[in-house]
This record gives structure tokens, C-alpha cells and sequence, in this order.
């Protein structure tokens, strides 16, 4: 033992105090070198680890630590702080607590189930701390039109926002980009010191030694964006493994659990060093890892903690930037065609009406009937081809979701809508359409409800929307959308009737600016009219 207390007389640094473990590093020099290969055996069974990584030595050892920790599984769920919101709009209390929780903090990670607000929650920070001149926001391309909707109908601080596009950038406060073009702009972003940056779905930032990661979050203390406060938010900060909440820690906390690469990977992911390097795919002191993380920089509930503030069913309308010209000449023409079909659906009835049954009425409403036929089939063709424009975005925010839930519920109108989402998704998914047999139907409905493997429902939305139960989801996806308010309605509840013990989240896809979300925003307006009217 007198060489191991000559060891640790050497100028060794403490690196984490994590509980149960403080690690310490020592840079190599000619003494220890002289000491380890006389008492290599010795110093091993001590729990000296020598190895090299990426050319460098690398010397650590562990003592027990005095820390005492208690466990704690839950997160704060309700606040009496006042957040400031536009007339007409509150804060749930669990809202309120996750913003009173991240105000208190320079990171916070609000990683709160899917459809409990995570987005609007970041929106109410920014109106509590008021004192925000310039913001920036980085989302998955999908969702930057939904940011700025957000900010527009809950923002209540005077700040201009816009998006990038096109690697144009918008002379405002508040700045919205997806995380592509971030990294593409990595000069822009990592240029200004940030009163407050939101990284939304934030495990897009997982694996460290991306380019995305390093020029974002940074690495090896160098780049990535300086800010006063981050705010991280992910419904799954884990996908896998522990090891992949390592970029959060070190954003985040990189005095505590991010001090250390060694610490925080021997702690909590099994780490081991095997003849190819460190091997961190494992898991460990998982309990002790959740009460750190909510101790320290995250905020997490779910939805059954927070269930009797939610309404039964939540609605959104997610708007989708046409990625083409030709994506929105369609949504400019579905716009005119459909004016141009009210006008002539309101001067048929009119006519109708009117008509006493003479040849000038006749043949005026013979004219008016074959117009509307053409009309619609026009409407009918360019609703069509938008569902089939919108399908590389849905597959996208499909797989964004499949990352956060377990399983989801598609609903489309066009067979090939549906062909190309399920062929895409396969072998995890199943299908349902007009014209399949009763048996397709039940063996899909089935498979997904009893099959773990099976995580994606794709169904017709007038072939679906009746006598099912897909109660195994509680995530419902309108890829294409009916405007009929009761037929939305109907899908809806193949997922909210007896059985189902969650709220049900409803996003439709439509286009920014297009005739479907004009109407879907209405629509959903009269759901919940109805809604109250028959409790």
C-alpha cells in the first residue's frame, strides 16, 4: 500500500463527484511512468486505469464517494407564478412549473411526454423572463412553420421573428432555422452571443462526434453556440442507451454530470475498454441517473401525472413548407379552384331555388351542374396530388415521432398515399383501404394492437374511420384531411373510446398559406364547439 499512497500524492485533478464515485485524472509524467511499470499489477487491482485514446494517455482512478443522494422519480407539477399570455390563453400548472423550473437555470432540459407543450412551455420562459432581445430556435425542418405559428399566437414580448430559408437570413429577434441549415450556417450561429437558444427534439444531437453535434452543442471545448440559456427539448432524451444523454449532460451541467467523459460513462454506461477502445453501449445505476438529471437540468412529466389538467383529445395543425415551386403553384391553384367551385355551388342553389321550371332555368342549371362536375374533379385531381407532395415531409415527421412514442395512427385519402408511406415504414407498419378484404382488416387491426413490432397503423381515412379500436396508440397523424368535421371526428375515436387510459393527440399535415389548413383551423374550431355542446 505504499506505493498506491505514493501514487496519490501525485497531482492528481478531480473530475466529477457524481454520487457513490469521484473520479480524478493525472497527466502522465516520468514518475508515475517508473512507479506503473514496476506496480502495474498492483496499481490495476486499485483501480488505476492506464489506456490511450486517440493517440493520448489516458490515467484515471475512482474513490467511493461520501455524496449521499435520494432518489426522486418525479418532477414539479404546478407552479403560482404568473406567466404572462395573450388574451384568451393560460398556462396549464404543469406548464407553469416547467417554466419556473427553466428560468431558474442557464440549461434546462423539459423533457415532458409528446403533447403536453413542450413548445409552448419554451414561448411562456421567454414571456416570464421578458428581458429576451434576440432568440434563436432550432427545429426539424418539419416544424420551423409550426415555431413561428406558435410564437405568433403566444408570443406577447414586441420581437419580430422569422425563418431561415434558402440561407437567407431574416433581419428579426427571434430566429428559427432547422438543424440542417444550422449546420450549414454555422458561422451565422455560433457569430452572436444568444439571449436564449431552444434546441427542439433535441436528441437530434445525440451522437457526439457528428458535425451537426460539434458545430452545434460543440466539442472538445471548442464552437457550438454561445447563449446565456439553453433550453433542450426532447420527449426521449434516451433513444437507446444512457450514453447517448452525454452531449446533453456536457451543454448543460458541464460542471456536474458533464464534467467528466470518463466518470459519467464508467457510472452509468457500463463503460469498458475491450481490444477496438471504450465500449459505452451498456447501462448502469439507472436510478441514481434519473435522480441526478432531475436534480440538476431536467424537467420530465408524463401524460398520466399530469392527466385531470389535459383535455381528452388535443388538436394541432402542423403546417409544412412547400419544398418546391411546383409544390405551391398546387397549393395556389387548390385555393382558386375551390372559390371558383363555392361560386358556382352558391349560384346553383340559387338558381335551383329560383327555377320555375322554365327552358331559360333549365339549361342555365344544366350549364351549372356540368361546371361543378369539373370543378370538383378538378379539386378532387389537385387534392390528389398535394397528398402525394406532402408525402416526403410526412415521412419525416413520422419517424420524428416514432423516435418519441411508441405507436401511431396515420390516416390518409389515396391508396398511393398510403402505398408510398406504408412501403417506406415497412416491416414495422400495417394497412388498411377501401376495397381490402375483412380479413386484411382485422389482421392489421390486430397486429397492431397486440404486436410490439408493429408501430404504425396507415389507414384509409373513410375505410378506418369506422369500427375500429386503436386504442394501442394514442398519437393520430392526418396525413390528408377530410373537411367534413364529423368524419375527423370519427377517426379520432378509433383511438379515443373505452380502453383508452390517455389523451389523444391529433396533428394534421397540411401546407403553409393552403386551402387545407385555412379549413382544418376551422374545422377543429367546430370539433371542439361540438365537443363542449354534448360534453
Amino acid at each position: 500500500m505504499e506505493i498506491l499512497d505514493l501514487v496519490k500524492r501525485l497531482p492528481w485533478v478531480k473530475q466529477s463527484d457524481i454520487a457513490g464515485e469521484v473520479t480524478y485524472t493525472l497527466a502522465p509524467s516520468p514518475i508515475f511512468w517508473n512507479i506503473w511499470r514496476d506496480n502495474k499489477q498492483e496499481l490495476k487491482d486499485a483501480g488505476i486505469i492506464v489506456v490511450k485514446i486517440a493517440g493520448q494517455w489516458s490515467i484515471t482512478r475512482k474513490e467511493k464517494s461520501t455524496t449521499k443522494i435520494v432518489h426522486k422519480k418525479t418532477s414539479q407539477q404546478t407552479s403560482t407564478i404568473d406567466v404572462p399570455a395573450p388574451e384568451g390563453k393560460i398556462y396549464r400548472n404543469f406548464q407553469k412549473a416547467a417554466i419556473e423550473f427553466a428560468s431558474k437555470r442557464n440549461g434546462t432540459l423539459i423533457a415532458d411526454e409528446p403533447g403536453l407543450g413542450k413548445t409552448i412551455e419554451s414561448i411562456g420562459l421567454i414571456n416570464y423572463l421578458g428581458n429576451i432581445k434576440n432568440a434563436l430556435v432550432i427545429a426539424p425542418a418539419s416544424l420551423v412553420i409550426n415555431w413561428q405559428r406558435e410564437f405568433e399566437r403566444w408570443g406577447t414580448l414586441p420581437l419580430t421573428i422569422g425563418i431561415v430559408k434558402k440561407s437567407k437570413l431574416p433581419e428579426t429577434d427571434i430566429t428559427i432555422m432547422s438543424y440542417e441549415m444550422a449546420t450549414k450556417l454555422s458561422g451565422f450561429v455560433q457569430s452572436k452571443n444568444w439571449d436564449i437558444v431552444v434546441f427542439d427534439e433535441s436528441h437530434y444531437c445525440k451522437n457526439p462526434k457528428s458535425k451537426r453535434t460539434t458545430v452545434l452543442f460543440g466539442a472538445a471545448g471548442k464552437g457550438g453556440i454561445k447563449a446565456k440559456k439553453y433550453v433542450l427539448l426532447t420527449g426521449t432524451p434516451i433513444l437507446n442507451r444512457p450514453a447517448e444523454l452525454w452531449t446533453t449532460a456536457k451543454l448543460l451541467d458541464p460542471y456536474g454530470l458533464g464534467s467528466s467523459w470518463m466518470g459519467f460513462h464508467s457510472r452509468y454506461c457500463s463503460a469498458y475498454h475491450n481490444s477496438y477502445g471504450w465500449d459505452v453501449s451498456g447501462a448502469s445505476n439507472l436510478e441514481e441517473l434519473q435522480t441526478r438529471l432531475r436534480s440538476t437540468f431536467m424537467i420530465r412529466r408524463t401524460k398520466a401525472e399530469v392527466l385531470g389538467e389535459l383535455p381528452r383529445k388535443i388538436r394541432q395543425v402542423i403546417e409544412l413548407e412547400p419544398l418546391t415551386e411546383e409544390h405551391r403553384k398546387l397549393v395556389r391553384k387548390q385555393t382558386a379552384s375551390y372559390e371558383k367551385f363555392k361560386i358556382t355551388e352558391a349560384e346553383l342553389k340559387r338558381l335551383t331555388k329560383e327555377s320555375d321550371g322554365s327552358a331559360q332555368y333549365t339549361d342555365a342549371i344544366k350549364k351549372l351542374r356540368a361546371d361543378f362536375e369539373v370543378e370538383f374533379s378538378e379539386m378532387s385531381t389537385l387534392r390528389h396530388d398535394i397528398g402525394v407532395a406532402k408525402t416526403g415531409q410526412a415521412i419525416e415527421f413520422i419517424e420524428n415521432m416514432l423516435s418519441e412514442t411508441d405507436k401511431i395512427v396515420v390516416f390518409a385519402h389515396h391508396r398511393d398515399v398510403i402505398n408510398t408511406l406504408r412501403d417506406y415504414f415497412e416491416p414495422i407498419c400495417v394497412s388498411f383501404f377501401g376495397g381490402d378484404s375483412d380479413t386484411t382488416k382485422t389482421n392489421a387491426v390486430d397486429s397492431f394492437q397486440k404486436d410490439p413490432k408493429i408501430r404504425l397503423f396507415i389507414g384509409g381515412i373513410k375505410a378506418a374511420g369506422l369500427g375500429l379500436t386503436l386504442t394501442a396508440s394514442s398519437r393520430c397523424v392526418f396525413v390528408e384531411q377530410d373537411w367534413t368535421p364529423s368524419i375527423i371526428t370519427q377517426c379520432e375515436d378509433r383511438l379515443h373510446r373505452i380502453g383508452q387510459q390517455d389523451t389523444v393527440y391529433v396533428q394534421h399535415l397540411v401546407f403553409d398559406d393552403s386551402l387545407d389548413s385555412r379549413l382544418m383551423k376551422e374545422i377543429i374550431t367546430k370539433q371542439e364547439v361540438i365537443d363542449l355542446a354534448i360534453g
